[in-house]
Formats: structure tokens, sequence, C-alpha cells
């Protein structure tokens, strides 16, 4: 096997938690205080996308725990695409997968009326209210392929985000293929600027998959719903107390990925204005469990995605091996405050950080993660 074919990447996405101890270690809080952004890590055909997502967990009432929901207000622009043949769709109109405004409001069931098409190579972009802009957390985008016809008809779209409807950051890829087999599918993607007011998705449906196979789609991405999710960033934190993050990893990429992830923590304080590692801080009382374990198998330092019968996760453009079923995988972590924290641990930051690694899972040389900590995550041309 040559080094030369090896398909490899190495991301890092971080996650600060803050902490501090009030009067005789009584009550904490636990708060995002550095701006963590998605990240996105491409090498040749390989490609994840990774960010800190909402956890959706609710209290008694329904009410969402740690993130807020932000529904844009408006359509601001649309560009029909084609279907498969190249033929121009039909101009917006109110008549069943033609109606942009769609995109607004989350069906409440199958129903062609409330999704809209947007073409081979269409665009739409959705406005927010200015008082209600997307800040730190996901831009959810829920596709409609109902049935179990995902896995044939694959349907792809680029997410961008912008403050003026100028300038505009690639977030990520959104596909049905999360869950082939349901009605409509879920994907997230990081906002990776402070204050989005706009999304655009540009479709980005092949008609060739990635194993040579027709596209059956006939008009590419079928949008249901649009949405931001802002994450809250404070919530009461008292000693003992479990609190809660998710990570995700996306293979956006067109080959199929074996994904691991590191979990590394240690404490900062403010020292001569600047925020810095103490040391004389330990990681004793904070107690960190991978809450999803079905999804995720520890080996040594790495938990490893075993989501699809370690199988890998599928490439976002119908991936190569059949028993791979999802192109993302959400890591849920439970983190805890003992309750022996003393006040030494007072305005002090405890910084978490996940480092997502990628090997390319269909690779003919059959390289393994012996061979990428071997190469120390390094290719050669």
């Amino acid at each position: 096997m040559t080094k030369s074919r090896m398909k490899l990447l190495t991301g890092i996405v971080g996650v600060v938690t803050a902490v501090a101890l009030v009067g005789g270690g009584t009550m904490a809080w636990f708060t995002d205080k550095k701006e963590v952004a998605g990240s996105k890590f491409t090498a040749g055909t390989v490609e994840i996308q990774a960010g800190q997502s909402v956890v959706e967990d609710t209290d008694e009432s329904g009410k969402p725990l740690y993130y807020e929901d932000v529904a844009p207000t408006s359509v601001s622009s649309v560009k029909r695409g084609t279907d498969k043949s190249g033929k121009n769709l039909p101009p917006p109109s109110n008549t069943k997968r033609n109606n942009p405004s769609k995109v607004l409001t989350k069906a409440q069931e199958q129903d062609e009326t409330e999704i809209y098409c947007m073409g081979y190579g269409g665009e739409i972009v959705v406005r927010f209210d200015d008082d209600k802009p997307l800040l730190k957390g996901d831009v959810l985008v829920i596709e409609g392929t109902w049935g179990s016809s995902a896995s044939d008809y694959v349907e792809t779209a680029k997410v961008y985000v912008s403050e003026d409807n100028n300038d505009w950051t690639y977030a990520g890829t959104v596909s049905n293929q999360t869950n082939p087999k349901g009605d409509y599918h879920k994907s997230m993607v990081p906002n990776p600027i402070n204050t989005a007011h706009y999304v655009k998705l540009v479709d980005t449906t092949q008609k060739t998959l990635s194993n040579g196979k027709e596209n059956r789609s006939d008009d590419g991405f079928d949008i249901d719903y649009i949405c931001g999710r802002n994450i809250i960033d404070e919530v009461n934190w008292n000693p003992g107390d479990i609190n809660k993050l998710a990570f995700y990893v996306t293979n956006s990429g067109t080959k199929d990925i074996d994904v691991r992830v590191k979990l590394e923590g240690h404490w900062e304080t403010l020292q001569g204005g600047e925020w810095k590692k103490n040391d004389s801080l330990t990681n004793d009382v904070i107690d960190t469990v991978v809450t999803n374990n079905k999804s995720w198998t520890k080996k040594g330092d790495f938990y490893y995605c075993s989501s699809n019968d370690k199988s890998g996760l599928k490439g976002v453009n119908g991936g190569e091996s059949p028993s791979a079923t999802d192109t993302i995988a959400v890591l849920d972590l439970a983190v805890t405050l003992s309750g022996d924290a003393g006040n030494e641990y007072q305005n002090a930051k405890y910084v978490l950080t996940p480092t997502f690694q990628a090997i390319q899972h269909s690779h003919s040389d059959g390289w393994s993660w012996e061979n990428f900590d071997t190469y120390n995550g390094t290719s050669e041309d």
C-alpha cells in the first residue's frame, strides 16, 4: 500500500464552558464564553464539517432547555433551477412544490403543497427578523423525500449565511441522506458568523451518484422548512447538576469515511487580563460522559463512530457502501461539576475540546486508524 493514496483528515472544533462559584460553592453557572464557529476541513474527496449543536432536551412543559428556534420571516429571493433533462422549472406559483413561501413553515403531514422544489442548480434566500437573527447555533433544514426512496433520490444543497444579503459565508452541506428511510430529513449546519439575517440554499444535486448509478431525482432538492436554532448561552449550574452539550460531524464529501473523536479538557483563569491555562486546577471535579454510547465506541483515548454498525458515514452524494446509511454523527455529552469543587474554581473556565478525525472508509488500499496514527495524520501526494 502507498501512503500517497491515503485520504485522511484531522479537524478541531472547540467549546469553552465557564464555571464560577460563589459563597462557599453553593452555586455556579455553565455558559459558553468564546465563539464556537463551525469548522470545515477538507482533504481530497474527504470532507467533514463539525460544530457545536443544539441539545433537544425539554422541560416539563415541552420548552427547549438549550436552544431557541428563530424562524425566517420572508423569502428574499428565488432562482428556479431545472429538471434532470435541463428544462427550466415553471416560475414560482401557489401550486404544489412551486411555492417558495412554504419553506417558512413546517409541514404537519405528507403534502406536496407544503414543500418547495428548488430544481437542479436552483437557489433560495430567506430573511430573519431584525430583532431575532440567527446567532451562535445551527441552520436547520428539513428536506422532503417520502418513503424509503431517499437512497435512490439523492438530493443535496449548500448553505450560505450573510448579515447583509451581500457578503456570503459557506456554512455547510445539507442532504436527504440523514435518514433515508424517513419522510422528512433533518440536516443541521453550524452558523460560522456572529449574526446572520439571511440564509441561502443552492441546489448541488448530482445527476450521477458516487456509485456510478443514475440519480432518480427529477428536479433536485425539496425544502419543507428552513429555521435557525440559537444556542442558549447561560444555564444555571449548581454543583452536582448535569448539563449537556452536543457536537456533530457531517460527511459532506463524496467518499464514505470513518470518524473518531478525542475529548480533552483544561481549566483557564484570567491572568494579566488574558485567559490562560491554570494547571493548579484539576479536572477531577468535572465528569464528562458520552450519553449516546450506542453511537460511539470507546477505545483508548478515542470514541469511534459506530452508529452505522461501524460502517462509517456515508458520502453526501449517495456514498459508496450499501452499509453506510447516515451522513451525520452526533456526539451527546453530559458534563457534571462535582459538589466537591471549592472556591479555587471561582471565575475559572473549563475548556472542553473535541478533536474530530476522519479517514476514507472505502479506500481500496485498506487504510486503517493504525496507518493514520503511524503517519501522524499527514499524507503525501
